[in-house]
């Protein structure tokens, strides 16, 4: 699989839900006939999984590898970028699902702060340097969910990828708030920012990637 840099990272990208039996287990058809959808009808840039759609706060991580390889494999078929979710509650949690995803074929993830409570501000640096060091051959689009705190400016994203510039390459941008988007966009340019549908309009405007 095509590994994304901050200069392709762009244009519409489509969640797919985790498709369950119902008796259980994840249904890898369903998986890969909702990929091959996205692909063919929607045309979409991209597919992820394993966000808030992915339901990633109720999957453990054997069925993360799991839903992992089962994706790597629909995405692969239906020849389009992808990416996965990868938080958790913990930095350990992160990087195991990291590793998870990179070893199904997909090193573009989205990354977000271990949820449940705030990491304190003085972690944020050394958070992504545990992960640069564990798994150097991935790339992060960070998460920004109001859940997984703390809130990142433009100027931290600037400190932060300057370290890691083959790691750190976008964002999702969660926020409503166009001024926190209009700083961002002009403090941190070098990378791809995606916003979510309410924004999209003066996002675009203003430089954002996609959506």
């Amino acid at each position: 699989m095509t590994r994304l840099t901050s200069t392709t990272l762009r244009g519409l990208w489509a969640a797919v839900p985790t498709p369950w039996k119902p008796g259980g287990g994840i249904d890898a058809g369903t998986l890969r006939r909702n990929c091959e959808r996205l692909a063919d009808i929607a045309r979409v840039d991209g597919i992820y999984t394993t966000d808030s759609d992915g339901e990633f706060y109720a999957i453990e991580l054997d069925e993360f590898r799991q839903l992992a390889r089962m994706f790597g494999k629909a995405v692969e078929a239906a020849r389009v970028d992808a990416a996965m979710g990868v938080t958790w509650s913990s930095t350990q949690g992160v990087i195991d699902r990291l590793k998870a995803a990179r070893d199904a074929g997909i090193p573009n993830a989205h990354v977000g702060f271990p949820m449940f409570m705030p990491m304190a501000r003085s972690d944020v640096d050394r958070f992504w340097g545990d992960l640069a060091r564990a798994v150097p051959d991935t790339r992060w689009i960070h998460y920004a969910h109001p859940r997984c705190g703390p809130t990142m400016t433009g100027a931290d994203y600037t400190r932060i990828a300057k370290p890691f510039p083959e790691q750190l390459i976008g964002t999702k941008l969660v926020t409503g708030s166009i001024s926190e988007i209009t700083e961002i966009l002009q403090r941190a340019p070098q990378l791809a920012h995606f916003v979510v549908d309410p924004t999209r309009g003066p996002a675009g405007f203003l430089g954002a990637r996609g959506d």
